[in-house]
């Protein structure tokens, strides 16, 4: 053979699987759940601590003093900050156990639980703690089995739809 000649093999062709025998779904197994709902659970004790924290010390402190307006504004800016930390740390405990499609997860669960720090303020800080617990840890559970869907469109509609459901039930 010269050096100009080139020789090429021809792989054999990879086997064509049937459209009706690949599953839509990935399998996701109870570990995963228990991933998920351990990530959740850190993102609602974490997310409302700092929501009591800013709340009562940052937020509360600086806008509810004598001669300044705007302490029911406290709350809110607390909950902004709150949620987009606590989707930052879902996002990171999801890809780190390897929770199947993290990001849109944690955005459709904060989405869906933005509101729910607006009753914190009433309750004592450690129900409150506990709330926020079980309140993300079953979303994130919710969420990422929702996720499942191996279609990336059809998933992100399914989690819209599940997201707007969430919100009309939380009111």
């Amino acid at each position: 053979m010269s050096d100009n000649q080139k020789l090429y093999v021809k792989a054999p062709a990879a086997p064509k699987v049937p459209v009706e025998q690949r599953n839509l779904i990935v399998p996701v197994g109870v570990i995963d759940m228990v991933r998920a709902l351990i990530s959740g659970v850190a993102v609602g004790v974490i997310g409302t601590g700092l929501f009591y924290v800013l709340n009562t010390y940052i937020f509360g402190a600086a806008l509810c003093r004598p001669g300044v307006e705007g302490c029911s504004a406290a709350p809110v800016y607390s909950t902004i900050v709150a949620v987009i930390a606590g989707a930052i740390v879902g996002i990171v405990a999801l890809a780190r156990l390897g929770v199947y499609r993290p990001l849109p997860v944690a955005l459709a669960v904060a989405i869906a639980l933005w509101g729910v720090f607006g009753f914190m303020p009433n309750v004592v800080w450690y129900w409150g703690i506990v709330v926020g617990a079980v309140l993300f840890g079953l979303s994130y559970v919710v969420f990422a089995w929702a996720a499942r869907i191996r279609s990336f469109v059809v998933s992100l509609i399914v989690l819209a739809l599940v997201t707007v459901i969430v919100r009309i039930v939380i009111g």
